[in-house]
């Protein structure tokens, strides 16, 4: 896939983003940011960085007065957890680059650092971080003991309704539930807080060939070992558990699995 013209697009957006503008420069921030999540995963990272860089800049008068837009549409539509455009991976890049940055206060490059460390764990690419879970009989289980050609991690919580629309997605689609059920897909269902009653009592609501836990020592809550900043999040793992997909949402997960 051909690269974004990076000089171009940030000039297209940094003149229409000019003072008053600023719902034009959140568009065309979107439009381009669009394009990004389009190319392959090496080069929107390459794209991002230059977009920084560009910005960044403060030689070119007309991008300084949109530096901190920049990185507040960045955070957003990068990092929201509500985002449907959300990659932890690329803020990580972000909010590294800010640390390091002589514009960034004193008192936000803790907040930067902190943003780029935990956006490092279980990084696309890399081997995602094993650990024990236990099932509603009292067996334990480990993440890497669970064989498959692909592994949906699912962190879930009974009663959300963001986990239904997953659940939904994922039983109701046959071309996936089929993949599921003959085991090349294992889906990993995990409950990451405290109250097992309600746990317990929502079981049903599963399907039952679903590999469905909850973790007893509330070390993926309390320790960040996935970094779960909301309920649902889910990821993708390839048969020796590298990470495919981080905190992906819904819509590129069933894209990506249709296509297997």
């Amino acid at each position: 896939m051909r690269r974004i013209a990076t000089v171009l697009v940030l000039l297209a957006f940094a003149f229409a983003g000019a003072r008053g503008q600023d719902a034009k420069f959140e568009g065309d921030f979107a439009s381009w940011y669009g394009s990004v999540l389009r190319l392959p995963r090496e080069n929107r990272i390459s794209e991002v960085g230059s977009a920084y860089v560009r910005f960044a800049n403060p030689r070119l008068p007309m991008e300084k007065d949109r530096y901190k837009e920049f990185i507040a549409m960045c955070e957003k539509y990068m990092y929201d957890p509500n985002s449907p455009m959300r990659d932890e991976d690329l803020w990580g890049l972000v909010a590294s680059m800010c640390a390091d940055d002589r514009r960034t206060p004193e008192n936000m490059r803790g907040k930067y650092r902190s943003d780029a460390l935990l956006c490092s764990r279980n990084a696309v690419g890399t081997k995602a971080a094993d650990f024990k879970w236990q099932d509603s009989r009292g067996r334990f289980h480990t993440l890497y003991g669970v064989s498959a050609e692909y592994t949906i991690l699912f962190f879930s919580n009974p009663g959300c309704t963001a986990c239904k629309e997953i659940i939904v997605a994922l039983s109701d689609t046959k071309a996936v539930d089929d993949k599921v059920r003959d085991g090349r897909i294992a889906v990993v269902n995990i409950y990451v807080d405290e109250d097992l009653d309600a746990w317990r009592e929502y079981l049903g609501h599963y399907p039952s060939y679903w590999s469905t836990g909850y973790d007893p020592s509330f070390a993926m809550r309390d320790n960040n070992v996935y970094h779960i900043r909301a309920i649902p999040s889910v990821y993708l793992l390839s048969s020796d558990k590298t990470v495919i997909f981080k905190d992906v949402p819904l819509d590129r997960l069933m894209d990506y699995l249709l296509d297997l």
